[in-house]
């Protein structure tokens, strides 16, 4: 008889994969987007950053099938995490829209 084995479901990698690829697609849109004055670093600040010589944009992907909230745990880290990166480029503009 051929056929996958049976395993356990909570220990398959599938939701972090699917971040993953969500993640780079989100990269590859806006790479291909980029004006000619940006340049875009992958893993930088955050999971992508859009930097030019005027302002700066540092984003964070994430895919999730969970409810969210402002009172979230994860939502609370990246705020801090926002606030931190404020504080530390404080010499950067934000990107308009952001």
């Amino acid at each position: 008889m051929s056929g996958p084995l049976q395993g356990e479901s909570r220990r398959q990698a599938v939701d972090s994969i699917g971040g993953t690829l969500y993640q780079i697609w989100q990269s590859v849109l806006a790479w291909v987007t980029l004006a000619e004055s940006e340049v875009l670093y992958l893993e930088g600040a955050e999971d992508f950053d859009v930097v030019n010589l005027d302002h700066a944009s540092a984003v964070q992907v994430r895919r999730t099938a969970d409810r969210i909230s402002l009172g979230s745990g994860k939502i609370i880290e990246t705020i801090g995490n926002f606030w931190n990166l404020s504080r530390a480029n404080l010499d950067r503009k934000p990107a308009s829209g952001t």
